[in-house]
């Protein structure tokens, strides 16, 4: 068997729903801009990143939830992807940097609210959103929240699956047993010469995941 830890921004989804919700609703967009600048050289992490930038949305969860289900494009095959691991006792677990608001509504369009899934938890507050990581545990994180949930798939003693796109990506990518890659992660492991498998859509996920499970 196994179990596979699946990011969720341009990995379901093919845009970044983060990114449009600021650029839709951040007060200052200058500023969400610098924290993105500052992510990217390393100055600051990913989870850094997603509290600064999220503080400056100034928008209502019924606000958050409505954008995401009117913009969101999933990736071509996901919800195939979802039926077959079910059918075939494959453990599918959605981590993900983005905020809950707008994962969870995604998620419950599509008929997976009952999906297993790892998030930073979102709260709405007169000063923009409040980001928290807990991991799946209870314990609250200020860093490697995909590290951490990778760790606690780990327990359950079946090869872990990361599939990805980004940076964030990479470091749990690097512990996991099989890679399923796209985009930056995907510039990573080919740079280094790391195995991995590649892909554009889910149906080429499935492809792999055929192949690993009766390999």
């Amino acid at each position: 068997m196994l179990t596979v830890q699946c990011d969720f921004d341009d990995t379901i989804t093919v845009h970044d729903l983060g990114a449009a919700l600021l650029k839709n609703f951040a007060a200052d967009q200058s500023a969400w801009q610098k924290v993105d600048e500052d992510y990217h050289a390393g100055r600051i992490s990913v989870e850094e990143c997603q509290r600064r930038q999220f503080a400056h949305e100034r928008v209502g969860e019924n606000a958050v939830r409505d954008f995401a289900a009117s913009t969101v494009e999933i990736r071509t095959g996901f919800s195939q992807v979802v039926d077959y691991c079910r059918n075939e006792g494959i453990r599918f677990v959605v981590v993900s940097n983005g905020i809950d608001l707008y994962i969870d509504a995604i998620l419950e369009n599509l008929g997976l609210a009952d999906l297993e899934r790892y998030s930073a938890q979102a709260r709405i507050t007169n000063k923009g959103i409040a980001v928290d990581y807990v991991d799946p545990t209870g314990l609250p994180l200020e860093e490697h929240f995909k590290i951490a949930c990778l760790r606690h798939l780990q327990a359950g003693n079946q090869p872990i699956v990361c599939i990805g796109d980004s940076v964030s990506d990479i470091p749990p990518a690097l512990e996991a047993d099989h890679v399923i890659a796209r985009s930056e992660m995907l510039d990573y492991f080919q740079r280094h010469q790391l195995p991995h498998f590649s892909f554009e859509t889910f149906y080429d996920v499935k492809e792999h995941l055929q192949w690993l499970l009766h390999s």
